[in-house]
């Protein structure tokens, strides 16, 4: 099975960020959504032996000079996964994966829109930011079956949903 820690918005907060990544065990990769871009390399002892994916936020000035490229598109196993910082980015990934993560609202929400799976995983900024309490993500992948969880800041489960992947992304 491959676990993918999605985390977003975490506007410094090492705190939070790093308590999360203690807690989760087995994360075969970690997505980080941008806001703010550099976060995750201050924790090389968390990340050793991990995929890092990242996207740049707002608040980043290659975000805008596209001097950092605005997405990232990567596979596990065979699931494609597209990730961006704003939802409204998400036009012009000129070919999307079958779940494409999104941040930047700091409000985590799940959706499905015509063969894609859409995630936000919420923000990680402080306890309570805009409204939202601070959550995060986590995706297992095993086989054709994906389960998304998500989580609080404290990683108490919030909600999980499994999933069957029929029409899988190949090659």
């Amino acid at each position: 099975m491959q676990k993918v820690l999605v985390i977003s918005d975490t506007h410094g907060n090492q705190r939070l960020m790093r308590s999360v990544m203690q807690k989760e065990k087995e994360l075969t990769h970690i997505v980080h959504l941008g806001d703010f871009y550099e976060d995750i390399e201050y924790n090389n002892d968390l990340t050793d032996g991990k995929v890092i994916i990242r996207v740049p936020g707002v608040f980043h000035p290659g975000y805008y000079s596209q001097q950092v490229p605005f997405y990232q598109t990567f596979k596990v196993e065979k699931i494609k996964i597209s990730c961006v910082h704003a939802y409204m980015d998400i036009k012009r990934i000129p070919v999307k994966g079958n779940i494409i993560l999104f941040g930047h609202t700091h409000q985590r929400e799940l959706f499905k829109k015509e063969q894609n799976i859409y995630i936000n995983p919420g923000h990680l900024k402080n306890e309570t930011d805009r409204g939202y309490k601070a959550s995060y993500c986590v995706i297992e992948i095993k086989g054709n079956t994906i389960k998304i969880i998500f989580r609080d800041y404290m990683c108490n489960l919030i909600e999980e949903f499994p999933l069957e992947i029929i029409n899988r992304i190949g090659g």
